[in-house]
């Protein structure tokens, strides 16, 4: 399918106790810098990878089709067959993580939304509309606070080509955020943002009906941004990580990224304003990921800054390479009153709802 670029408004509700607060008082805003996710036995598609804050935790959670879930999708009963469009129902438990920060200001004038779009092969490139909760003067910046992907919202519009339910997942070649610079009017602001997903196909027997589908495949996306409007301007600094590791059951380490590290400040606003994941680009190109686990860390204290990704499990079946980009948004804040705090569950199950749709975790606080 030959990928263009479509435009479309987005809708956006507030984030109820992240962001208002009475004129000219403290505002308030969290958001997440790190997280990782690690399946206990195999690699998986990718039904469900959410993680975002809310008003005093972190949620999330990590879906990767019948076999972490236990449950198959066939719904007129004609799909699955033991030739070209199997499953093999069974669980597999997460380890998860995940870094909240938060920050109240009267220096900075903070406010947060979520969005929610589907996209596909196509793209999508529109605006988010913000409220600042009083007039606020200087420069303005915009971040992710967190991020929730589905492979079948309610809202997605399925497929045509095959019977393929997308509950079960898609195998990403493409996932990508980027949020613009943001404009202000008055209390008004808007964000420009961008949003990519492209599915590969699997190559197998058992997969055909995956792969007739692979060209129709949307994600749900459900996006919280943070804006900030400061007396002092924001700056960014761009991070890459990659590697390419060709054959089954090669060592996948972290020391083949590339570099770690980035000239990140030691206090003020340090977050993501751009993710962009790239899977099978030179390994096998065309074929989607199975992702085994995936690990973005931006950590100040040590000056780490990068996004990992591994597929290598007794279930591979090709060479495996990724390719990250992501733009980090640094800000000064003078009267900062920062809160961080580390969450993380070794033993997260992939639970959906009575209608196949993902559940949402509470991500627990560690000691």
């Amino acid at each position: 399918m030959r990928a263009r670029r479509a435009w479309a408004p987005i809708v956006v509700a507030a984030v109820g106790g992240l962001g208002g607060c009475a004129p000219s008082g403290p505002t308030e805003a969290a958001w997440l810098t790190s997280w990782s996710f690690d399946w206990a036995l195999a690699n998986h598609r990718v039904s469900f990878l959410a993680m975002r804050p809310t008003a005093d935790g972190v949620e999330g959670g990590f879906v990767g089709g019948a076999s972490t879930t236990g449950r198959t999708f066939d719904d007129d009963g004609t799909c699955l067959d033991p030739v070209s469009c199997w499953e093999l129902p069974g669980f597999d438990p997460a380890l998860v993580t995940a870094r909240r920060v938060a920050l109240t200001s009267t220096e900075v004038v903070l406010t947060t939304a979520r969005t929610h779009v589907v996209v596909g092969a196509d793209g999508l490139t529109s605006t988010v509309s913000l409220t600042l909760p009083h007039a606020a003067r200087g420069e303005a910046a915009a971040w992710i606070g967190g991020f929730a992907w589905s492979s079948a919202p309610p809202d997605g519009p399925g497929v045509t080509a095959s019977c393929y339910d997308p509950r079960h997942g898609w195998l990403p070649s493409r996932l990508a955020i980027t949020l613009g610079t943001p404009t202000v009017d008055g209390v008004d602001v808007s964000v420009p943002v961008t949003v990519a997903f492209t599915a590969g196909v699997s190559r197998e027997t058992q997969r055909v009906c995956l792969d007739a589908a692979a060209p129709e495949a949307t994600m749900g996306l459900d996006l919280d941004v943070v804006v900030a409007v400061s007396p002092e301007a924001a700056g960014t600094l761009t991070v890459h990580q990659g590697a390419s590791w060709p054959g089954i059951g090669d060592d996948q380490d972290l020391a083949d990224a590339g570099t770690l590290t980035a000239a990140l400040p030691a206090d003020g606003v340090v977050a993501w304003s751009s993710l962009d994941l790239r899977f099978q680009q030179e390994v096998d190109p065309g074929r989607g990921a199975y992702v085994r686990s995936l690990q973005t860390e931006l950590l100040p204290e040590d000056g780490s800054a990068y996004t990992f990704v591994t597929n290598r499990s007794f279930t591979q079946l090709e060479g495996f390479d990724y390719a990250f980009d992501g733009t980090v948004v640094t800000l000064p804040v003078a009267d900062a009153a920062f809160t961080v705090t580390e969450h993380g569950a070794d033993d997260l199950s992939a639970d959906l709802d009575a209608d196949g749709q993902p559940v949402f975790h509470v991500i627990p606080p560690l000691p």
